[in-house]
């Protein structure tokens, strides 16, 4: 986005357009007519860039706590980390006297880093540091940071407290994929600028495979809300060499290995728990087993039972009406029997997509309930748990 343009949005009569466009509940089907009606009033691009941004403020809700004055491009606004967990990791982070943000984009982390130190935000797009510094001072840490046009790749390294990196992962509509593919790669990322930092974080993407992850590094994986969000790479900083480490927010419970080799298999109880992905994608499943004592039903299957539920934050408990081998016609009685009319449907393991198995169901009743699709090693079975009525 140009600059010109961006300090058009931040002026009057834009700014209230934008007011009234946010508390409108405005969706994309409305994009044509909205900006159809301010034509009347700007040219071409500014009315495309108020609709736009209004838009964007209202999807950036689900990520930012106060994002009303805030400004957005979609890519930046997609590879963003959420405010809340942007702050976890700026509380794993030691005191620092500076750090630097290595392709800050839109600002999304620098506005959570300068509540720790002043932030050095570099980026080869004049317009996201606009944005990024526009950002800031919405957050109040303007005077905290500070945008530098550069490529991080030939930027001169300064000595620093911190180093924070989220390169890019996208190349136009192509999703990167492996860490040598980012822009720039990680490694290279790393070897420019380890030998100048104490700390430093690198926010990758959560299905980053084990191998990947650089020797003497050790790797976290948060979600929020249950949904897995990202994860991070900490070299000289929180957490042992070769770490691995789930992280649930808000509640912000973390775990780490060892996993213990001595957690049973049993059948299916009274209680199925599921682990959080942030769990299950490090590899901690039998550390969560152990803490909250529930076995697994299976050694490779990330689902663990016990006679009695869980409130452990990195668990989600179903109490169990009913277990059995898969079979459509069983299983379709078994729900019309209990008056079910509305399944959530999970599966690890099946080959079954939710989508294959909801309309073959054919649900008319009034109850809610949970249906798990599993495969252990003696076959394909579906638990059925009960939610309340609807």
């Amino acid at each position: 986005m140009r600059r010109s343009l961006i300090e058009t949005l931040c002026s009057e009569p834009a700014s209230s357009d934008l007011d009234r466009l946010i508390s409108s509940d405005l969706t994309e089907r409305d994009l044509l007519e909205v900006v159809t009606d301010l034509r009347s009033r700007y040219d071409q691009e500014v009315a495309s860039a108020i609709a736009e941004t209004a838009l964007l403020r209202i999807r950036a809700r689900a990520k930012f706590p106060n994002p009303d004055h805030m400004l957005f491009d979609r890519p930046g606004l997609e590879q963003a980390s959420a405010h809340a967990v942007a702050l976890h990791r700026v509380g794993r982070l030691p005191a620092a006297d500076l750090i630097f943000d290595l392709g800050c984009g839109l600002g999304g982390d620098s506005m959570a880093l300068t509540n720790l130190a002043p932030v050095v935000g570099l980026d080869t797009d004049p317009g996201r540091l606009r944005l990024a510094a526009h950002n800031c001072e919405v957050a109040g840490g303007v005077h905290r940071f500070h945008p530098v046009l550069a490529d991080v790749m030939t930027f001169t390294p300064a000595p620093s407290s911190v180093v924070f990196a989220d390169p890019g992962r996208r190349t136009g509509a192509r999703r990167l994929r492996g860490l040598a593919s980012y822009l720039p790669p990680v490694d290279s990322v790393i070897e420019r600028w380890r030998p100048h930092t104490e700390t430093m974080a690198i926010k990758v993407a959560p299905g980053v495979e084990g191998h990947e992850v650089p020797d003497g590094a050790a790797i976290e994986w948060v979600s929020l809300d249950g949904a897995l969000r990202e994860a991070v790479i900490w070299i000289g900083g929180p957490g042992e060499p070769g770490e691995r480490r789930a992280t649930v927010l808000p509640s912000g419970a973390s775990i780490t290995g060892p996993e213990p080799e001595d957690i049973p298999v049993a059948s299916i109880d009274r209680y199925l728990h599921e682990p959080d992905d942030a769990v299950v994608r490090a590899g901690l499943v039998r550390c969560v087993a152990a803490e909250i004592g529930a076995a697994l039903i299976d050694p490779a299957i990330a689902y663990l039972t016990s006679p009695a539920p869980s409130d452990h934050p990195m668990v989600t408990s179903y109490r169990i009406d009913a277990v059995m081998g898969f079979n459509l016609k069983r299983l379709r009685s078994r729900l019309a029997e209990l008056d079910v009319g509305v399944v959530t449907i999970k599966k690890r393991g099946s080959p079954l997509t939710p989508e294959e198995l909801r309309p073959r169901l054919r649900l008319r009743g009034s109850k809610r309930a949970t249906v798990v699709l599993t495969r252990p090693a003696d076959g394909p079975l579906v638990a059925i748990g009960l939610d309340d009525e609807l």
